[in-house]
């Protein structure tokens, strides 16, 4: 979702909250388009967990982000990625997601945002910008 339309902005905030617009967005423009996407079931279950997860961490490490967008997909959390992955039909992506963005201690999005200044890792930027990345599908 490029440029939001400064007449319909209020609306699409509201109608998609706690999502940024721009999840649902690529819900609806990107993943329906993988073969093994369940457009409802399946959604509802990843939407249902993203809420449940940042709910949890927003409550155990007391931040407070505004909306749940792209970059809070709780990849970190084994059962969220089983049903992304059970989506895209493959977990073939597991290791790479593991290894470079979230799910080990030493991955790679952690380890940069372990050793940025404090304004980098209090947002955990790195990690963030990682998983906006993975959760956009390019196709579509």
């Amino acid at each position: 979702m490029t440029g939001i339309d400064a007449d319909t902005a209020r609306d699409r905030f509201l109608a998609a909250y706690p999502f940024h617009p721009s999840v649902l967005s690529v819900f609806e423009r990107k993943w329906q388009s993988l073969p093994r996407f369940q457009r409802t079931r399946g959604v509802l279950r990843l939407l249902a967990r993203w809420v449940a997860r940042n709910h949890q961490e927003e409550h155990r490490k007391a931040t407070r982000e505004p909306l749940i967008t792209l970059g809070l997909a709780p990849l970190q959390d084994p059962t969220f990625r089983a049903a992304m992955f059970e989506q895209l039909g493959s977990d073939g992506l597991e290791i790479p997601v593991t290894t470079d963005i979230i799910g080990k201690s030493d991955a790679h999005a952690v380890r940069l945002d372990k050793e940025a200044d404090d304004a980098v890792k209090k947002a955990q930027l790195h990690r963030k910008v990682a998983t906006t990345i993975f959760s956009s599908p390019t196709a579509g």
